[in-house]
């Protein structure tokens, strides 16, 4: 092969039909990876991309071409001549200075950005490389706005199946807005060909098409593949608070214009037409395999279970059992809420071992069989005792890890850091439960005061578990699956966004299951409201990020913002439209923060298990 180029950023349509041109020249594509699917997800793209450019090629000839396919990662990165660089439409971020410094040390000497930000060339020319940059119309937009319709469907009907089938979907726009198409694969050989006859000297190349198409006539073609009715509006007061939360995940319609304004452009080509009939067929394609990957996706969940690796050890409260999965290089600590299963996390997993992660969890112990008052110091130790076991079974391979937990599993990590110090490098917390009577009730939720009477009750007197068992499930039965009826459009799309997904209904009444998990689970949550998450704090700089959900019936999202300014090291986000289960309803928004937030934070702590309250030097 007579050349190695080094495709970046979002390794979406655009970018994978690039890739199978490169290949059919026979040159050497280094592709970035975040882990195995990505991997997988972005080779099957390449094939497909490579059989619409080149039908006439057997199987066997992308099978051959596909040798030159290379996954490859920041610490290896191998010697390449060009780097192609595009970015996702959703999430224009720029080119990274540090990445672009180490592409030269490398000695490339040319980079193509595609869809980047203006300011991206002036600094790749500010150190003396040779860059282009270019804007491809709504090729790559209209993969983004269907991939985040795509989900935005699915997470709605999760909780409410029949929504879309009685409430349109608003989009904001003006009539008469058109939006500028060109055919992905089109772009991509125009992409190529014009690398090759233009100077990388800063140039600006806009792509479009020769015609236009009105947004309402768009949206309604995309409306009726996916099953929702799109509708253009002129008037913001019209939306719901479901058509608010599209707008904002998608960007809304002046995202997507923006991806083809060229009028900054050093050059501008037009290409051909796209018919009203090809882009139908291009949206059904599109949502095709859309379904085929979250079908692939829940089939892998499923099999979960089978796949982690299972430990048993003993400890002083009898023997405990945890789960890892994932050989990456960072261990993250799963902590789960106190009583419930690891179904919540399933999603969540998934994302992480994509991303190349070393997972543990377990479920805590002490709520459905406990031969003694299992509190939340008990599970801090459970977490001592399983990375102390870690250490020895992976010959010390554990110096150091991060936690990601979720509702009580914010005080047990705060336990945790406070008795083993520098271990814990990171922490994130997710729609964390941090009632404390001292705080005052305004900041518990409706959840929480009405909960803690039946606890109090029940703790006091054992005998009645079973009658407030019954009043208990006939409260949670009801809770998050208020029917729609006599509500208007507002006031029920407010309600379907703060409902609980359908697929969590059982999972919630775990810690309820009989009398027994419910004495045990009220006397824990006693125990761990007594925790002053205030006090216990002082001292503890692990950086901390608290994650609250718009719409927590649960957990109260002004507690962890509280929280978050006790440590001295913590930052707080709010997740809108999320609910207390977050981390099953937007893995992906979830894993991009925990993505994000631990890359700020390398792996730097030291191990030290054996000496609780000890001080150790990091290096």
């Amino acid at each position: 092969m007579s050349k190695s180029v080094l495709i970046s950023g979002a390794t979406g349509r655009l970018a994978a039909h690039v890739a199978a041109r490169l290949l059919a020249r026979e040159t050497i594509v280094n592709h970035t990876a975040h882990g195995p699917a990505d991997v997988r997800d972005f080779r099957d793209i390449v094939r497909e991309a490579f059989r619409t450019a080149y039908p006439e090629c057997p199987e066997t000839t992308f099978a051959r071409m596909s040798d030159g396919l290379r996954s490859v990662h920041t610490g290896s990165m191998p010697q390449v001549q060009e780097v192609w660089h595009f970015e996702n439409p959703g999430k224009p971020r720029g080119l990274n200075v540090k990445s672009v410094r180490q592409w030269q040390e490398l000695g490339i000497k040319e980079i193509n950005c595609v869809n980047t930000p203006s300011e991206t060339t002036e600094q790749i020319s500010a150190l003396g490389l040779g860059c282009r940059l270019f804007h491809t119309a709504l090729c790559e937009g209209v993969w983004h706005f269907l991939g985040v319709l795509w989900q935005f469907k699915r997470e709605i009907e999760e909780r409410c199946p029949d929504y879309f089938r009685k409430e349109p979907l608003l989009f904001w726009g003006t009539p008469g807005d058109v939006v500028n198409i060109v055919p992905v694969e089109e772009a991509a050989r125009e992409l190529l060909r014009l690398s090759e006859q233009i100077e990388p000297n800063g140039s600006t190349i806009c792509l479009h098409s020769p015609t236009n198409s009105p947004v309402e006539d768009l949206l309604t073609r995309i409306g009726a593949v996916y099953g929702v009715d799109v509708q253009l509006t002129d008037n913001r007061s019209r939306f719901t608070s479901i058509d608010s939360l599209f707008e904002q995940r998608s960007g809304g319609l002046g995202r997507l214009l923006a991806q083809h304004q060229c009028a900054n452009s050093t050059v501008s080509f037009a290409t051909t037409a796209i018919s009203d009939v090809e882009q139908t067929a291009l949206f059904e394609e599109i949502h095709r395999q859309q379904t085929s990957i979250w079908q692939s996706s829940q089939a892998r969940i499923f099999h979960m279970p089978d796949s982690f690796n299972k430990t048993s050890i003993a400890t002083n409260a009898g023997d405990l059992t945890y789960y890892t999965a994932g050989d990456g290089a960072r261990t993250i600590i799963l902590l789960n809420a106190l009583g419930q299963g690891l179904r919540y996390w399933f999603r969540l997993i998934d994302t992480l071992l994509n991303r190349q992660y070393r997972l543990v969890i377990w479920e805590t112990r002490g709520t459905h069989s406990s031969a003694r008052p299992f509190g939340l110091r008990d599970q801090a130790e459970d977490l001592a005792s399983i990375i102390r076991n870690e250490r020895i079974e992976r010959n010390e391979r554990i110096e150091h890890c991060s936690l990601v937990g979720w509702c009580t599993g914010a005080k047990i990590g705060t336990e945790f850091c406070k008795r083993y110090r520098g271990i814990v490098n990171a922490m994130v917390l997710l729609s964390s439960t941090l009632k404390y009577q001292g705080w005052g009730a305004e900041l518990d939720t409706a959840y929480e005061k009405n909960f803690e009477p039946f606890c109090r009750i029940v703790d006091a007197n054992p005998d009645m578990a079973p009658a407030v068992l019954g009043a208990l499930h006939g409260i949670l039965a009801d809770s998050g699956s208020e029917g729609l009826a006599g509500k208007d459009s507002r006031e029920a799309a407010t309600a379907v966004l703060a409902r609980t997904n359908r697929d969590l209904r059982e999972e919630v009444l775990a810690p309820y299951r009989d009398a027994e998990s419910l004495l045990n689970y009220c006397r824990q949550a006693l125990d761990y409201w007594a925790y002053d998450i205030a006090k216990e704090s002082r001292g503890i700089d692990v950086p901390i990020l608290f994650v609250g959900s718009e719409l927590d019936r649960v957990a109260s999202p002004a507690a962890s913002q509280r929280a978050a300014v006790l440590f001295p090291n913590a930052c707080y986000v709010c997740i809108p439209g999320a609910t207390h289960y977050s981390l099953y309803d937007q893995p992906e928004t979830i894993g991009d923060l925990i993505d994000n937030f631990f890359l700020q934070h390398p792996l730097e702590a030291a191990l030290d298990v054996e000496n609780p309250h000890r001080c150790v030097e990091r290096f």
